[in-house]
């Protein structure tokens, strides 16, 4: 199954599952996808982000005092290590 973000005409997003890219494509010709909130069947893809999986862990800014992999550095973020 492949999951689409897919917008309507009117600037709905909703997710659409389908069998296969083709399917999709298939189905949106056929006037198969309705939106869920307006009915339109001019449906397409919309953009979306692709997931990334980094492999390094999040970097601590020189002169942090957090390094021994503690919860909660002793600088309390103020040094910018934890943001928000």
């Amino acid at each position: 199954m492949i999951v689409y973000t897919v917008k309507c005409a009117n600037g709905h997003e909703f997710e659409g599952w389908f069998g296969s890219s083709s399917s999709f494509e298939r189905e949106v010709a056929a006037g198969e996808v309705p939106c869920p909130t307006c009915g339109s069947t001019k449906i397409e893809k919309a953009p979306m982000a692709p997931a990334v999986a980094g492999t390094r862990g999040p970097s601590v800014p020189d002169g942090c005092p957090m390094s021994g992999g503690s919860e909660a550095p002793p600088c309390a973020g103020h040094c910018g290590c934890f943001p928000g």
